[in-house]
């Protein structure tokens, strides 16, 4: 009976080591991912923000092109190609002089790829400009700020909350809660915006196509007897308009010529009498 009892005591022993050491090593896995998870999302933020600066890049340029509407089409797909967009397009035709300006949005990272492909579209570039701007300092200040204003105004709340203070110190928390909440509010506008900028370059492009100016060139090449014959065709026509109008004014003809018919009849009579 002893032996049985040992027995039992020994296998509850054995399978509570075994659960222990289970234990054990789920809570050393646990802790292996979490001190892991940290690291790989600050090593993806680092390489985001591209070691930690804040830039913004921008770019213009102006080419012409062989057809505007096609060259629009070609960037459209090139745009979308890399996950941006166009948010603004006009599209001028003026006495058979087009031109259109786009404003795209496209990833930073994307950006030089965009405006090389752009270049090999056009037949003539006139120019293509690329601006950087590092707000990084202006970043951390707002951070910062942010962060710094989040604290005050957690303790005017826990001030509320407590109802630590007298009735104008209450009032005085409740005020200074609405400003901070603003200024906040500003701020994360500002961080929002800012990382909008760095994310998504923007590209202003105009492009055109030149006018050909074809009339000129074949007035110049006209032969001397066309001009001939167009100048007498247009004597002649000057002629019949000419006659048309005096027989339009025949009314006009017979009352002068009635009124000069009695003149000269009573001139006859005075030199008589």
């Amino acid at each position: 009976m002893k032996k049985y009892i040992f027995l039992i005591v020994l296998i509850n022993c054995f399978s509570c080591q075994m659960q222990s050491d289970t234990n054990r090593n789920q809570r050393e896995s646990l802790s292996i991912k979490t001190s892991k998870s940290p690291l790989s999302t600050t090593n993806d933020s680092h390489n985001k923000s591209q070691n930690g600066k804040k830039i913004i890049r921008t770019a213009s340029s102006r080419f012409e092109v062989i057809d505007v509407v096609q060259a629009i089409n070609d960037i459209s797909e090139l745009v979308l190609l890399h996950e941006g967009y166009i948010s603004d397009q006009n599209m001028s035709d003026i006495e058979g002089k087009q031109n259109a300006q786009l404003i795209l949005k496209v990833p930073a990272d994307s950006l030089d790829i965009i405006l090389r492909k752009c270049s090999n579209i056009a037949i003539h570039l006139d120019y293509m400009k690329v601006n950087s701007k590092d707000v990084s300092e202006e970043y951390v200040d707002l951070l910062t700020r942010l962060k710094t204003k989040k604290e005050v105004h957690k303790r005017y709340i826990d001030i509320l909350r407590t109802k630590a203070g007298t009735i104008e110190e209450l009032l005085t928390a409740e005020r200074k809660i609405g400003v901070l909440q603003e200024e906040i509010e500003a701020a994360q506008s500002k961080i929002r915006y800012y990382d909008d900028k760095v994310q998504l370059s923007t590209i202003e492009i105009q492009i055109y196509k030149r006018e050909v100016i074809t009339a000129q060139v074949e007035s110049r090449l006209v032969p001397f007897w066309d001009n001939a014959e167009n100048g007498f065709i247009g004597g002649w026509n000057m002629i019949i308009r000419l006659m048309i109008l005096l027989i339009g004014l025949w009314p006009l003809v017979l009352i002068i010529g009635i009124l000069y018919y009695c003149r000269r009849r009573l001139g006859l009579k005075w030199n008589k009498s």
